[in-house]
């Protein structure tokens, strides 16, 4: 008899705590999951940051929350679970009444992109382990990663060139900021270009002689394709990815000299199956972000060939310095390069890898970069050797 009694207390002790973390398991529990930053740069590390709280007296033995977050987002300290652009991470918690609990996870961002924590499930279990209770969390945790510059050497002595104002032959205004001298004051003169130090040493009234100057600005025009017969998506994705990096170095060049920036390519931000990317030109620091940004939303896909974007869209742009950056040369790309510098315009082609067979290169600067893989330290390997122009094109 005692024993039947022991049976039934026991019973309906398993009830009952069984019904207690049923009804009131979730009640007072409260989660929170952000990432410390929402802008960083390729390779940086961040936070992500786990709150959870037991706001009741009922103590949670055993808590997983189920993280669902981008493979590119890589947890330190943890065995993951990694598919094809997923990653699966669980986090354990045990909890008194009353209770917070703070976790920080190092977050390292691999790849340039906009991820967040895609989903988290909330699974717990009562004292014993047999009433099992899951539920989903509320998110707040994105983060944009924008493409780290390359810092490729080559790329820097391309840049060496002086960038800026520049003297041109024809007058259309003086820069005052421009002298070249002094001269005879003549009637046409205003009274304030008067260099009063220099009439009085020549006994009549000399002025101060300007230069004409022209404004430079810079295209950077980005090809998506990897090949040059290809349908949307590259066949060489990582080569197209390395060619982003390559333009952000572009951009970060151009901060120190503040010369006015535009960017283009055959690629899209948007689901627009059709449309293109042309930035307006401007200058300074936030609009290299906002470039940056651009690379980091770009869809790994050409929207338009690239020979069709480059006579269509770039060809109508009034620019003095062209950018072009690709993953391949051929005659196509060599044809409008040279059709540019024909027009006075400086062009300067950054390319990973030399063409396979033999093409007439344009009468510009080629940089082969090759490597599409840059080694861990972000250098590029050792470089094949250059083709060279066919005799006679001197």
């Amino acid at each position: 008899m005692e024993f039947i009694i022991l049976v039934l207390l026991a019973a309906a002790v398993f009830w009952l705590e069984g019904w207690l973390y049923r009804h009131f398991g979730a009640r007072g529990l409260q989660y929170r999951c952000y990432l410390s930053a929402s802008e960083v740069f390729e390779g940086d590390e961040i936070e992500l940051v786990e709150e959870l709280t037991n706001a009741k007296l009922l103590p949670m033995p055993w808590l997983k929350a189920e993280i669902t977050a981008s493979r590119f987002l890589e947890f330190a300290g943890t065995q993951s679970v990694v598919t094809d652009q997923t990653r699966f991470v669980s986090s354990f918690f045990s909890l008194r009444g009353y209770q917070k609990v703070v976790r920080r996870w190092k977050v390292k961002c691999l790849k340039f992109g906009t991820y967040s924590v895609e989903r988290i499930v909330l699974v717990s279990s009562d004292l014993l382990g047999l009433e099992s209770i899951s539920h989903p969390a509320g998110l707040s945790a994105s983060v944009r990663v924008l493409p780290r510059p390359a810092p490729l050497e080559e790329l820097e002595q391309q840049y060496q060139k002086p960038l800026g104002e520049l003297v041109v032959r024809r007058r259309f205004l003086p820069d005052p900021f421009f002298a070249a001298g002094v001269r005879e004051y003549s009637e046409f003169d205003p009274m304030t270009h008067i260099h009063w130090n220099a009439s009085a040493r020549e006994g009549r009234l000399m002025v101060r002689d300007c230069e004409s100057t022209a404004q430079q600005n810079i295209s950077v025009i980005l090809n998506m394709q990897s090949q040059a017969e290809e349908r949307r998506i590259p066949v060489n994705i990582p080569a197209v990815e390395n060619c982003i990096r390559i333009c952000a170095a572009c951009f970060d060049q151009t901060i120190a000299t503040g010369i006015p920036l535009r960017f283009l390519t055959n690629g899209t931000v948007e689901d627009d199956e059709n449309a293109v990317t042309i930035t307006q030109e401007r200058w300074g620091r936030e609009h290299v972000m906002d470039l940056l940004r651009v690379l980091s939303g770009l869809r790994i896909v050409s929207t338009r060939k690239f020979p069709e974007f480059l006579w269509e869209s770039a060809a109508a742009l009034e620019t003095t310095d062209i950018v072009l950056v690709s993953t391949y040369l051929d005659s196509e790309i060599a044809a409008f390069a040279q059709d540019r510098v024909m027009r006075g315009i400086s062009v300067r082609l950054l390319i990973l890898y030399p063409p396979d067979g033999e093409i007439v290169l344009p009468d510009c600067p080629v940089l082969y970069l090759y490597d599409t893989a840059f080694s861990e330290r972000g250098e590029p390997h050792e470089q094949p050797e250059q083709p060279t122009r066919p005799a006679g094109d001197d």
